[in-house]
C-alpha cells in the first residue's frame, strides 16, 4: 500500500498534473493540430506550472538563508571607533 502511495503521489504531483493532460489531450483530441502549436503550447505550461515554481522556491529559500545567517548584534556594526560622529551603518 505504501508504493502504490508513494507512486500515486509522484504521478498526480501538481507540477506534473498539467503536462500530463496538455499531452493527453493532443494524443486524444481527434481533430488534425499543427506541430508547432502543439510545441508551443506545452513550452508555455512547461514554463508556467514548473519553471516559474522553481525560481520562486530557490529565491524564497536563498532569502530565508540570508536571514538566517545576518548578524546577531542589533544589525548594526560601527564604521571605525575613532570616528567623533559614532555613525552606525545598518547591514541589509
Amino acid at each position: 500500500m505504501n508504493y502504490f502511495l508513494r507512486s500515486a503521489s509522484f504521478i498526480f504531483h501538481p507540477l506534473l498534473m498539467p503536462l500530463i493532460s496538455v499531452g493527453s489531450y493532443f494524443i486524444l483530441a481527434p481533430r488534425f493540430n499543427d506541430s508547432e502549436i502543439v510545441f508551443v503550447k506545452a513550452y508555455s505550461i512547461i514554463i508556467i506550472t514548473v519553471i516559474i515554481p522553481l525560481i520562486f522556491f530557490f529565491s524564497i529559500k536563498s532569502i530565508r538563508t540570508r536571514k538566517k545567517y545576518r548578524s546577531k548584534g542589533g544589525n548594526r556594526t560601527k564604521i571605525s571607533s575613532h570616528d567623533t560622529n559614532n555613525i552606525n551603518f545598518y547591514n541589509y
